[in-house]
């Protein structure tokens, strides 16, 4: 949704936390620009709100990127460094097309115009360890490529990114 009542989505959150704890599990939050969380600053401020203690974010490269006013390096270095689960990687060409909120084919990280190796660089500065993945969405490659070779390219990719940064892990 555009819109979100801070309240409410304080309150589910806190629902959500409260079930997951239950069974020993964190939730992780994920911004998306263009609704009523564009942000990892309105993600912070939802976080902060409800108060539960097993919520932490993914953060995605592409809504890094794509956030209102860009990647947000001083909310980055405000936020618990243990509370980034999940870094999704990916890449664009930049900028998107006048209107897009965000590109719809996502490349190989690396092949774009994303400066993935900057954050990787900045999060491990600031302590982060997420658990790293690549969210490449290109259905044109999957089915050119087949799945095996698909995944193949996004585990080199990533890797590369990674050793280019000097977070290989």
């Amino acid at each position: 949704q555009p819109e979100m009542e801070t309240a409410a989505g304080a309150a589910g959150m806190r629902m959500a936390a409260a079930t997951a704890a239950r069974h020993g599990l964190r939730v992780c939050l994920e911004w998306l620009p263009g609704t009523g969380m564009p942000s990892m600053r309105a993600a912070r401020e939802l976080i902060e709100r409800s108060g539960a203690g097993n919520v932490g974010y993914t953060l995605d490269v592409l809504h890094w990127q794509c956030q209102p006013g860009g990647p947000d390096w001083d909310t980055l270095a405000e936020i618990e460094p243990d509370s980034v689960y999940v870094l999704q990687l990916s890449d664009c060409s930049w900028p998107p097309s006048p209107g897009v909120v965000e590109p719809s084919t996502r490349l190989l990280p690396g092949t774009g115009d994303i400066d993935a190796a900057a954050l990787l660089r900045r999060m491990a500065e600031l302590g982060m360890k997420p658990v790293m993945s690549a969210e490449v969405f290109d259905e044109e490659a999957l089915m050119t490529l087949g799945l095996e070779e698909f995944a193949r390219r996004q585990v080199e990719a990533l890797r590369a990114v990674l050793r280019r940064s000097g977070a290989e892990q």
